[in-house]
């Protein structure tokens, strides 16, 4: 594809990269949290600001390619069909740990565990990534259904027996 936006073939490919993400349905402040750039340097990759264009480096594009990388494994080898939201979905209801978490902790080996059902409990796959996340997310509230049918929180303590 010729290019049309002035931009050398490196810069190019970053665009393009780019616009894969997208098209699997991640926002830009999540690709901007995965491959450790602000959202402001996203935009002006993708030529949304008016200022100049700050140049993707070598390390930039191959941060993109990589998470590209791991979402066409997550995609093809765990037949995960949204990607985007598979990063977003917390892991479990006990602590708001994402698959997202883990690709920006470093941790993609536990993300593909888990993609791929390898590991089955969140607690250990939680475990595995934050010995203490018990103690970390623990909370003395609860979410109930009340009588009206609407959700509302209550102390642990105050349960009806």
């Amino acid at each position: 594809m010729p290019d049309v936006r002035g931009l050398n073939p490196l810069q190019q490919l970053g665009v393009d990269l780019l616009d894969e993400l997208e098209q699997l349905g991640f926002a830009r402040r999540h690709v901007a949290r995965l491959i450790g750039v602000s959202v402001p340097t996203l935009a002006q990759w993708r030529g949304v600001r008016a200022q100049p264009r700050e140049p993707m480096s070598a390390d930039d594009l191959d941060a993109l390619a990589a998470l590209l990388d791991v979402c066409t494994l997550v995609r093809n080898t765990s037949f995960v069909p949204d990607v985007a939201a598979f990063f977003e979905t917390p892991v479990s209801v006990d602590a708001p740990i994402r698959p997202m978490d883990l690709y920006a902790a470093g941790r993609v080996d536990l993300l593909l565990d888990w993609a791929s059902r390898t590991v089955q409990d969140p607690a250990a796959l939680l475990t595995a990534f934050d010995p203490g996340w018990r103690e970390r997310y623990h909370s003395d509230f609860e979410v109930f259904q009340a009588a009206g049918g609407e959700l509302a929180i209550r102390s642990k303590e105050h349960r009806p027996a």
